[in-house]
């Protein structure tokens, strides 16, 4: 293999913000021979040691570095060391200011989405940066500034905040931290940067308030869905997964499920990252980094199989590994409680068994103990009362199945009836106490699935269309009943939802048109 050539360019070196850590400042200062640098992000540059003590000094550099955290280790030529300790040195001050600077507009903005009540930042970032808040599941334009201050906001996240490695010409990156805000909420915030083809970065930051947690009722379920919600809740063991599409509320439904466990039950989550701490919850969250990632992994997770935990909650299956841990914990007796990617239950179903996916046997999964259900879900926005419309947007309209205003109109009227009278649009413009946006938040609509003897038989013959009717029978609410019931309350517009999980009709809500 080649060795890597020392950098000869003292341009490659332009924007490294030094370590300001103790320990690294008193190493250097202390060392003879020694020629490096080190930055905030634990990345070491050096010229190579021509004596036997200057490789000493260089290897407990090394070791003191790396007791701080990862990072990469490069070699400089001397003159660019000279040039770097000379010229860019100069700088040093002002670019920790520019950095303190940037820390501090990063502090206001996250600030800013707290009290917007944001659910994430997007920062994207090309000749200029566009910044917008997602409020209630909409994005809303929240400032423009240049290039520069987008990638310095971008490099504090990474490097203050969250404290990892950070290039701005990596491909992508991720990373966490804990913010506390103002009014004293704690937050973890969820970082992920990709380069865009066009040479830009976008970025977002994901809020989730750690304390942050409600009971279903107020999540927006239906009274006939928290009923076989506690119904299913009083299985003894087997597997209960909430689907949906990203950011559809999974996770703080399978939190407000958790809630609903008596005390005297041991309960254990493991997630790749803990979001929302609950009393009475015993949470592991698994490595992220480090060396032997894999094999860290995997022991967490055959520890979790000796826990003796009467729930188990998983914070995704996402793999053949967690799937298996599921399996294993649901056939050993205990309730596991989990969260899936999928448009609808059976998709959800389809992945499990699913060899290029999950892998389990259609055995197992339709086992008469083992699945207890499936639940899937939306989110979908809910309108400002203030300021709701009698009639849509021609905007709206545009983005719809509808021709026009008055068809749209009048198709909800012909369908629906008389219990049309309450139906309203949003408002784009919004008013002062939506903040111009329209919204008022955001609720689920879901639909929950229950298996018995005759709906395991459905998903084993694979005659999924005969679903519906199952449910129907049994008076359970499809996604498209739970949300009409908020159309016709005025609360939910109807073509939001349609974009969500498709639009009202004769095809999913029964006596549609009727007399």
């Amino acid at each position: 293999m080649a060795a890597v050539r020392p950098i000869e360019d003292v341009g490659e070196l332009q924007g490294l913000v030094p370590c300001e850590e103790p320990v690294v400042a008193e190493a250097l200062a202390g060392a003879g021979e020694l020629r490096a640098i080190v930055t905030s992000t634990c990345d070491i540059y050096y010229v190579e040691p021509k004596t036997p003590a200057g490789a000493v000094e260089l290897s407990d550099l090394k070791r003191k570095v790396r007791q701080l955290g990862p990072g990469s280790e490069r070699k400089v030529t001397l003159a660019v060391y000279d040039s770097w300790k000379g010229s860019d040195q100069a700088t040093v001050r002002s670019r920790q200011k520019e950095q303190e600077q940037a820390n501090q507009f990063v502090n206001e903005l996250i600030e800013q989405a707290v009290q917007s009540r944001a659910s994430d930042i997007h920062i994207n970032i090309r000749e200029e940066t566009a910044v917008h808040f997602r409020v209630h599941g909409t994005l809303v334009p929240r400032q423009r500034v240049g290039a520069a201050i987008g990638l310095a906001i971008v490099a504090s996240l990474f490097q203050h905040y969250a404290k990892t490695a950070y290039g701005t010409k990596e491909e992508a990156r991720d990373g966490k931290f804990y913010f506390t805000s103002s009014d004293g909420q704690q937050f973890m915030v969820r970082l992920n940067k990709l380069t865009t083809v066009d040479g830009g970065i976008t970025c977002k930051a994901r809020l989730r308030e750690t304390e942050d947690s409600m009971d279903l009722e107020a999540a927006g379920y239906s009274p006939c869905q928290l009923r076989t919600f506690q119904a299913m809740l009083g299985r003894g063991s087997g597997l209960l997964v909430i689907t949906g599409a990203m950011n559809s509320g999974k996770s703080t439904t399978m939190t407000a499920m958790l809630r609903e466990i008596p005390p005297q039950y041991s309960v254990l989550e493991v997630s790749d990252t803990v979001e929302v701490r609950l009393d009475g919850v015993c949470h592991v969250e698994l490595p992220s980094d480090g060396e032997k990632l894999a094999e860290r992994i995997a022991a967490v997770q055959d520890a979790v199989v000796r826990q003796d935990a009467d729930y188990l909650a998983i914070g995704e299956i996402r793999n053949r590994k967690t799937a298996t841990l599921a399996e294993a914990m649901g056939l050993q007796g205990k309730f596991v409680v989990s969260t899936g990617h999928a448009g609808d239950a059976v998709a959800f179903y389809q992945r499990m068994v699913s060899p290029a996916d999950f892998g389990m046997s259609v055995n197992t999964v339709l086992a008469p103990k083992f699945m207890v259900g499936l639940v899937s879900q939306a989110l979908v926005e809910t309108l400002c009362s203030a300021c709701a419309q009698a009639k849509p947007d021609e905007a709206s309209v545009a983005r719809s199945i509808h021709q026009s205003v008055d068809e749209a109109v009048r198709y909800y009227q012909d369908g629906l009836g008389e219990a049309s009278g309450g139906v309203r649009y949003h408002s784009p413009a919004g008013c002062d106490a939506c903040m111009n946006t329209g919204l008022a938040g955001r609720t689920i609509v879901a639909e929950a699935l229950p298996f018995d003897d005759e709906l395991r038989g459905i998903f084993r013959q694979g005659d999924f269309g005969k679903v519906p009717g199952w449910m129907q029978a049994r008076a359970l609410e499809t996604k498209h009943q739970h949300g009409l019931g908020k159309v016709q309350a005025g609360q939910v517009d109807p073509m939001h939802l349609a974009r969500r999980i498709d639009a009202l009709g004769p095809a999913n809500v029964p006596g549609w048109g009727a007399p």
